[in-house]
């Protein structure tokens, strides 16, 4: 009984969660009829104590739907698209300048940049140019996120995770893959 209580409390009540999804769904069909959903995952906010689901589109795009105090449900899905068409823009205008006008930026998912450079990789060059690509997408965005970048021959893929360890252009040399 206890560890129950201790559970719920931390994590919610897994019939409240399914009850949420339910919601979600139902919601979803109502209001966004044309996004394709990949997962629905609920969460429970401690702080908060509220129930808030995170969507996968098929497309990988996330957000969230929450509940407001009224008791109606809201989506940040249009925030979210706003968010990744502006900030692909910003990125794209500063790979252009920094490689060539070829180059283009998709943002595969909110946590996911592809970065097609349309030239043939270029050593040490090449290196620094995604180094400060990563630099300025750091500094600028505020985010650390999955991020390759795509040359002719070969091409160099970062996890966010991985951010932390890039220090210097150098770094980057054990992340270039040769594409066969």
């Amino acid at each position: 009984m206890v560890i129950e209580y201790v559970y719920t409390g931390l994590n919610g009540s897994p019939i409240e969660k399914y009850k949420y999804k339910k919601e979600t769904i139902t919601y979803l069909e109502l209001k966004r009829p044309e996004i394709p959903i990949h997962r629905i995952t609920i969460q429970y906010g401690v702080k908060e104590m509220i129930y808030y689901a995170t969507v996968e589109t098929t497309s990988g795009i996330m957000f969230d739907v929450r509940k407001l105090s009224n008791g109606e449900l809201e989506d940040d899905y249009d925030y979210t698209i706003i968010w990744m068409d502006k900030v692909s823009q910003e990125i794209t205008t500063f790979v252009k300048k920094e490689f060539n006008e070829q180059a283009s930026v998709v943002f595969k998912t909110t946590s996911q940049i592809s970065i097609t450079l349309h030239e043939p990789f270029q050593g040490d060059r090449s290196l620094r140019q995604c180094f400060e690509t990563i630099e300025w997408i750091s500094s600028e965005q505020r985010t650390q996120t999955n991020i390759s970048f795509i040359f002719d021959s070969h091409s160099i893929y970062i996890s966010d995770k991985e951010w932390g360890s890039i220090n210097h252009w150098r770094d980057l040399s054990k992340y270039v893959m040769e594409d066969s």
